[in-house]
């Protein structure tokens, strides 16, 4: 049950990381003058998460909640080194340590009770997972002075996840 993990779409990244550069170095009167190229990086990640499983929970042959799409957070601390090969583009490596965290919904139970009202539920899952990866990523700064562009491949292994199932009641409200 649960044997495979795909992690369909990253919605958004805010990386925050303690770098020295991202500047423009300036020259000064002290000629000549020598400009760094390589660099320590050690930073937080937080990526927004969107997750599509098909796997079904199930007590013999009853199907109790089929889930799909969930969404969740990961936050990821980075450690690695950047070196500057021309003064307008970069080349990275990172190591880091994440923790997926994402919650998945499906429809519960529906049901008449004694006072005329409707019992309704909701099936809540809840996945948490490790995950260790590399990052390799080419940067390039662009026309605007703060601004650049980085494309790269991110590789991340999960290790097995730990599983909270719950059913919470959604109607009526007392």
């Amino acid at each position: 049950m649960w044997s495979w993990f795909a992690n369909i779409v990253v919605i958004a990244a805010l990386p925050l990381c303690a770098i020295a550069q991202g500047f423009d170095w300036v020259p000064s009167y002290l000629l000549p003058f020598r400009i760094p190229t390589a660099y320590g990086i050690a930073g937080v990640q937080f990526d927004a998460v969107s997750l599509y499983d098909s796997q079904a929970i199930t007590d013999g042959a009853l199907v109790c909640a089929t889930y799909g799409d969930g969404s969740g957070m990961q936050p990821k601390l980075n450690v690695g080194g950047e070196w500057w090969v021309m003064p307008d583009a970069t080349v990275m490596v990172l190591a880091n340590v994440g923790w997926l965290r994402v919650t998945h919904r499906a429809a519960g139970t529906t049901a008449p009770l004694v006072t005329g009202e409707m019992l309704r539920t909701e099936y809540v899952l809840s996945t948490s997972r490790v995950s260790v990866g590399v990052q390799a990523a080419a940067k390039r700064r662009l026309h605007w002075r703060y601004s650049w562009i980085r494309a790269g491949l991110d590789v991340s292994a999960y290790l097995p996840p730990s599983l909270e199932q719950s059913e919470h009641v959604l109607e009526p409200g007392w």
